[in-house]
């Protein structure tokens, strides 16, 4: 490796007596157990300290370069030149100061950086053009930060949102969300937290979102929960627990009464054998003092939709119509008492 009229001045500006002396292993033939040797490494394209820690030679040496406040610095290849930037816009606003060949995880970039999925300004998000921690950057970018909603079920999608002050709301991300939501045979969820969507909620993360068509189990509570105490994962898990149902296929919500206690819990399920199980389950829970299951340990008797007669669980053995010319005949009944 030859030396340049720039490298001669960062060794002179670093001082006559070098605290660290760099040799490339078995290019060195003077070298004394004082130096401390280095090869390149295949996997990483760095030159790295064969003993020791295995450090990047590059890196020890821009540590100097910090201490000096030195205005050029070593990239990977060990070569001394100017910085680049990269620029990260939205909500982030962050410049990073670089050098060629590094990768942003080297360049020390805060971890939650990496929450978002960034991608170079002007291009169209998609995984494939996504900068990652371990990208190789050789030049200046401007990069545009976004949130990831995953999108399965009736849909399956990826939507990349803009991470930026001005939030967008989910409603807005999508023209298949937007459209699912202002259905009212469908459920918008986020199978993160088993919670049912409405649409007006802002994009601030990355979201699993599941999009089911409406199989819905009610559970009639005692009232003696606070909405606020009542967490939608853990009735999930509950439900989990008790009927075995995997929790990507379970949705939850709540009716408050007007003390702000449940009244009910909704449960919305991705496949129709299930809601004969929940029910059952529910009914069937042995409510004592024993009770592990949360807030379930509370519920009075689940049933199919607003179908009381169908409380122990024949989901699809009474339709709608019928229920509902059950209910018009029991109205007329009282009536005419």
């Amino acid at each position: 490796m030859k030396g340049s009229k720039e490298s001669y001045s960062f060794w002179k500006s670093a001082g006559n007596t070098p605290t660290h002396v760099y040799g490339m292993n078995e290019q060195c033939s003077e070298c004394d157990n004082n130096v401390a040797l280095f090869e390149l490494d295949g996997v990483s394209g760095h030159y790295r300290i064969i003993d020791g820690d295995h450090d990047f030679v590059a890196t020890l040496l821009n540590e100097q370069v910090e201490k000096m406040n030195y205005s050029l610095g070593w990239t990977r290849y060990l070569r001394l030149e100017n910085p680049i930037f990269i620029y990260i816009g939205g909500e982030v606003d962050e410049k990073i100061h670089m050098f060629r060949g590094m990768t942003l995880e080297e360049a020390g970039v805060e971890e939650e950086i990496f929450d978002y999925h960034l991608v170079e300004k002007g291009e169209e998000p998609e995984p494939s053009k996504e900068i990652e921690k371990t990208t190789v950057i050789e030049e200046d970018m401007e990069l545009t930060p976004y949130h990831l909603i995953t999108v399965t079920g009736e849909v399956d999608e990826l939507v990349y949102v803009e991470a930026v002050e001005d939030r967008e709301s989910i409603a807005d991300s999508s023209d298949d969300l937007k459209r699912y939501l202002d259905m009212k045979d469908y459920a918008v969820g986020d199978s993160d937290d088993n919670v049912v969507l409405k649409g007006e909620e802002e994009v601030t993360r990355d979201m699993e979102v599941v999009i089911m068509k409406r199989i819905v189990v009610v559970i009639e509570m005692d009232e003696t929960n606070k909405a606020d105490d009542v967490v939608m994962k853990e009735v999930a898990k509950a439900i989990n627990s008790l009927t075995s149902i995997e929790m990507k296929s379970i949705l939850v919500d709540t009716e408050v009464n007007e003390k702000g206690y449940v009244k009910r819990i909704i449960v919305i399920l991705r496949e129709e054998e299930m809601c004969e199980k929940v029910i059952n389950s529910v009914n069937e829970l042995d409510k004592n003092s024993a009770c592990s299951l949360g807030v379930l340990c509370h519920s009075v008797k689940a049933y199919r939709f607003e179908d009381e007669t169908v409380s122990k669980g024949q989901c699809n053995g009474i339709d709608l119509f019928v229920a509902s010319l059950m209910m018009l005949i029991t109205a007329m009944v009282n009536i005419n008492k």
